[in-house]
């Protein structure tokens, strides 16, 4: 711990800077190294410097917004702000993303973070960028609320499915979320099996490398189900779930010949189990096609021996429901969904207009 005339002359020793390739690998050490170490227990994403070369540099919507604190040469905390293309109303306009916000436990409480946001969102603003969204965590979120004036229009919340028991079970460890997943089941959550009986039979599933034509199509159709959503052409998609250092499970879905949807799955490992993640999707229609996707990916999480499913919701809404009825019916915990003030589009804050999946954030 400093002492007070420590941190005052720290706090002038560190020199802030826009961050560039050159601090990639520093970054990835100073996030790697912050992650607990379980042994293995829990791998969500890369934390790697191609990961961040990626994220960072090479996102079609645009170059991220990063910042890093130096003393004395070591870089002792970032934060970084990624463009995303946004389709709000029937305007295609560029939001932000927070995410990768850190700091060197030697070095937090010096103020560093508020020091870096600030200079992220002024760049940020000097490149016309004019709404982000934050997902915060317990520290950060009185400052955004209580000193920046963010707007918190809904929660989203983690649901959850049981694929494989007894995965569950022989689990060495089991963290506290799992175990209030245990105590949902015991107390009569439906498992999945039973929503799985049925298999989609009038789709045809194949697995895709890139996304091309196909993808453009079912975007096209797609984008007017709802008022608020990333937009997911074929160009995002390609960086996002292909050009990306970490792998996921891509699905095309075919109705009669016709490509009728798009599902990325990804497997994760989380308190020692495997956790199959509904990462994101791209489906026109509704009832049979979106439900027969989801159940379709679902089955296939539980054959490559996933103990869970897991999948995000904005609490209340019409995805909520959707995920409920293929069998993600356990709560698990929620967060808080934060939106910068002043947008210059009022949708924006539209609790009912937001399509939001977990892929939308960054983090897995």
């Amino acid at each position: 711990m400093f002492t007070d005339a420590e941190k005052q002359r720290i706090k002038k020793e560190i020199q802030y800077h826009a961050a560039g390739e050159a601090d990639l690998a520093d970054i990835a050490t100073l996030i790697a190294g912050m992650q607990p170490d379980t042994g293995g227990r829990f791998n969500v994403r890369s934390h790697s410097p191609e990961y961040f070369r990626w994220m960072y540099l090479q996102n079609p919507a645009g170059r991220a917004w990063v910042f890093c604190a130096r003393h004395k040469g070591k870089l002792v905390s970032t934060f970084a702000l990624a463009p995303k293309l946004v389709k709000i109303g029937d305007a295609v306009v560029r939001c932000g993303k927070t995410m990768d916000m850190f700091t060197d436990p030697g070095y937090q409480g010096l103020g560093l973070m508020s020091r870096l946001a600030e200079r992220v969102f002024e760049a940020a603003r000097r490149d016309g960028l004019a709404m982000w969204y934050v997902t915060p965590s317990g520290n950060s979120y009185p400052i955004f609320v209580g000193k920046w004036g963010y707007v918190e229009t809904f929660e989203v919340a983690f649901l959850n499915g049981i694929l494989n028991p007894d995965a569950i079970i022989a689990a060495v460890v089991k963290p506290a979320w799992v175990g209030s997943i245990m105590s949902a089941a015991a107390g009569g959550t439906v498992r999945l099996a039973r929503f799985l009986r049925h298999p989609a039979a009038h789709l045809e599933a194949s697995s895709l490398d890139c996304f091309g034509e196909e993808t453009d199509m079912l975007w096209h159709r797609s984008k007017c189900k709802y008022a608020v959503q990333l937009v997911r052409d074929s160009r995002y998609m390609n960086w996002r779930y292909a050009a990306n250092p970490d792998p996921y499970i891509k699905l095309l879905f075919r109705r009669n010949g016709e490509a009728c949807g798009v599902l990325i799955l990804k497997q994760t490992v989380r308190g020692g189990m495997k956790v199959g993640e509904l990462v994101d999707f791209l489906c026109p229609g509704d009832g049979p096609d979106l439900s027969g996707m989801l159940r379709r990916g679902l089955e296939l999480l539980k054959r490559d021996a996933c103990a869970l499913a897991q999948a995000w919701a904005i609490e209340g809404s019409a995805m909520e429901s959707d995920l409920r009825s293929v069998g993600l019916r356990i709560k698990r915990r929620r967060f808080k969904f934060l939106f910068s003030p002043d947008a210059p589009l009022d949708l924006f804050y539209s609790r009912t207009g937001w399509f939001l999946v977990q892929g939308d954030g960054n983090d897995i």
